[in-house]
């Protein structure tokens, strides 16, 4: 099977549960076909559960495409990180630091943030840099500021968004922080942990 037909059938199989589930949106569904996962997914992730505890073994693209293009289109979170970017290989690491998120979860939040034309949205954490990307293609690239404290996993998403024809603001920091530069911000995305809500 060619990776055009792999991605069309697994984006088709992949719309068709998110709409089931209630998570996809007519008004997001756009982006959704516009925005491919799967360029916005590295070469070797670790799939997991809706659970966010159990982590499957590394899936890599070039030693078996079929598991990956099988991963990109599921309804499962990728971790694409462990350790900070301090463990590499396929082995899997301590922790999990950067993940493609569950699509069932982006477009839940998507839909929860009201975002309508002309809305400004701060995202706080960007991953791999798909969320920032559907983002852009709804509201359009100037109404959207993504944090990233890892400066390695912002430079990495920022080279896909690019490849896609997207240019949010990408900023390297402490998203608790904010971003003062971009700010008032209507609404805030946050795709990353926090014990607390940051006044900021």
């Amino acid at each position: 099977m060619s990776e055009k037909h792999e991605a069309e059938a697994g984006r088709t199989r992949l719309a068709s549960a998110l709409i089931a589930n209630g998570s996809l949106t007519s008004d997001w569904l756009a982006s959704f076909n516009s925005v491919p996962r799967h360029w916005f997914v590295p070469d070797v992730v670790w799939p997991g559960q809706a659970d966010g505890v159990r982590q499957g073994e590394a899936v890599n693209r070039h030693a078996d495409p079929a598991a990956w293009w099988n991963a990109v289109y599921s309804d499962a979170p990728l971790t694409t990180q462990w350790d900070d970017g301090d463990h590499t290989g396929e082995a899997r690491g301590a922790t999990p630091t950067s993940s493609n998120s569950m699509p069932t979860m982006v477009f839940s939040m998507l839909a929860a943030s009201d975002a309508t034309d002309g809305i400004r949205v701060l995202e706080v954490g960007n991953g791999t840099g798909w969320n920032a990307a559907l983002l852009s293609h709804r509201l359009g690239c100037g109404n959207v500021v993504t944090v990233e404290v890892d400066k390695d996993s912002a430079a990495e998403a920022g080279l896909r968004l690019a490849r896609a024809g997207y240019s949010p603001t990408l900023v390297v920091g402490d998203g608790s922080e904010g971003s003062a530069d971009g700010a008032p911000f209507d609404r805030v995305i946050a795709t990353c942990s926090v014990r607390r809500v940051p006044y900021a």
